[in-house]
């Protein structure tokens, strides 16, 4: 297998060069470009796995160059740096993740050696073959995708793998988070990220959700049936929720693996709420009287948050993984963290942390008081028999 490729776009050659050695040092292949039309031609000949993208860059500034990455369909992941502040690093990861593109995470500059490396780990490398896709139409392409979720669903084939989550004050298991995964023949393994808008574009969304929860329930109940360990699982905007159905099929579902709503936790991103707020607010009402745990998934990130947060019955918050990851260097980062802690805590809300990389990160969440973590310096994100071995050399 060819190692991860890491194309590079910095003005500065210098800085470049300083991150092709930090990659090169894990074990990544590695290319330094300093100005667009370079890095456009690498884009096709090198096929890159992850692009590191400087934002000031002469004759053609990052945010053009993310505008035409998303035009282009590109499926490498992109790790944004900057020494223009938190504030416009923050906005420029909400431009690409508006155009379509996979988002690595952001780095301000100046960055140590160390702060890369750990940006690094936290790519989720065995996504990589993602990029190594032959050449087609796009319509072509998105329909020979479709046809072959669809396949894939009818055989059992698309899997959920479960990240740990733990508790911040001693390290103790609380339970897990179900992330889709797809073993694409072709593609390689597909992530959460490239699926679902494939199942929501397709007439899909709702078999993908229901396969997710059955697996994922099963999983727990017939490994940690005695426990009080719960299970997470991410549900789409573009799901039925608000439909009566949902609620009567979850609640059989819960029942037919004799596991009790309060071990089950179902994630929802803001936009979930703003699809049909009128619908969201009786039908997760519904949910919190029967017992289930309602999270609110990135949050922190949107114009509405706040409004849906006092709106709608959540019990938990997810703080979102961009400024946890910053918090150990960057004064903004931290004071966005502590507001949000303290706003859960003081509406009597869980708090969970994503983007745990390191411990000195565990550790300012541990004194600041967030309840929950998760991340690569705890677990990635593993097969159900990986899961239970990690569980069992603990």
């Amino acid at each position: 297998m060819s190692p991860t490729r890491l194309l590079i776009l910095d003005d500065e050659h210098d800085v470049g060069a300083t991150i092709a050695a930090v990659a090169g040092s894990m074990g990544l292949g590695a290319r330094v470009t300093c100005e667009p039309a370079a890095f456009f031609e690498a884009l096709e000949d090198y096929q890159p796995h992850v692009i590191a993208l400087d934002l000031m860059m002469p004759m053609m500034d990052g945010l053009e160059i993310i505008e035409q990455l998303g035009q282009r369909g590109c499926g490498a992941q992109l790790m944004i740096t900057s020494g223009l502040g938190t504030q416009i690093l923050d906005a420029a990861r909400r431009t690409a993740v508006e155009h379509g593109l996979q988002l690595a995470g952001v780095l301000p500059k100046p960055f140590s050696n160390g702060q890369l490396k750990d940006l690094l780990l936290s790519v989720d490398m065995g996504d990589a073959s993602t990029v190594d896709r032959p050449a087609q139409s796009p319509a072509h392409a998105a329909n020979g995708c479709a046809a072959a979720l669809r396949d894939a669903l009818a055989n059992n084939e698309v899997r959920p793998w479960f990240q740990p989550k733990v508790a911040c004050a001693d390290g103790r298991l609380v339970g897990f988070e179900a992330l889709v995964r797809w073993h694409d023949p072709v593609r390689g393994v597909q992530p959460a990220d490239r699926i679902i808008p494939l199942a929501e574009d397709n007439g899909l969304i709702d078999t993908l959700t229901w396969s997710m929860l059955e697996q994922s329930l099963a999983w727990l109940s017939g490994n940690f049936p005695d426990s009080d360990l719960h299970m997470a699982v991410n549900l789409s905007a573009r799901s039925s929720l608000s439909t009566n159905t949902f609620m009567s099929g979850l609640v059989a579902l819960c029942e037919r693996h004799g596991v009790p709503p309060a071990r089950l936790a179902l994630e929802l991103t803001e936009s979930h709420a703003m699809v049909d707020e009128r619908g969201s607010l009786s039908q997760l009402t519904r949910l919190r009287m029967r017992g289930f745990r309602l999270a609110i998934d990135d949050f922190g990130t949107g114009f509405s948050t706040l409004q849906q947060l006092l709106r709608l019955p959540f019990s938990e918050i997810k703080l979102d993984r961009s400024f946890v990851l910053q918090s150990t260097h960057d004064p903004a980062s931290r004071a966005v963290i502590e507001s949000l802690v303290e706003l859960g805590h003081k509406l009597d809300l869980g708090c969970t942390a994503e983007g745990v990389e390191d411990q000195r990160t565990l550790d300012y969440l541990r004194e600041l008081g967030c309840d929950h973590a998760q991340g690569y310096h705890i677990a990635r994100p593993m097969p159900g028999d990986e899961a239970l071995a990690w569980v069992a050399a603990r």
